[in-house]
């Protein structure tokens, strides 16, 4: 086995139930696009921070209101 499929056999399961494979395709999609926000906000600040609005400060009241004041992606594996 590959060791990208080894670690991502170690990751920890988030969800109590199993995801349709939409809802995984979505949290996936939902996970690389806040990596992307937080990567090229040193690069591009305003689009940045759009993203990081529509992403998560819209929906979560208790995430930092820009991306500039969140944490850097850190690997997970």
């Amino acid at each position: 086995m590959n060791s990208t499929a080894q670690r991502l056999e170690q990751v920890p399961a988030t969800c109590s139930r199993p995801l349709k494979p939409s809802e995984a395709a979505f949290a996936t999609l939902h996970a690389a696009l806040l990596a992307v926000a937080a990567t090229a906000a040193p690069i591009m600040p305003f689009v940045a921070d759009e993203m990081w609005t529509n992403l998560v400060a819209a929906v979560d009241g208790t995430a930092p209101d820009s991306v500039h004041l969140s944490r850097w992606p850190a690997e997970r594996f």
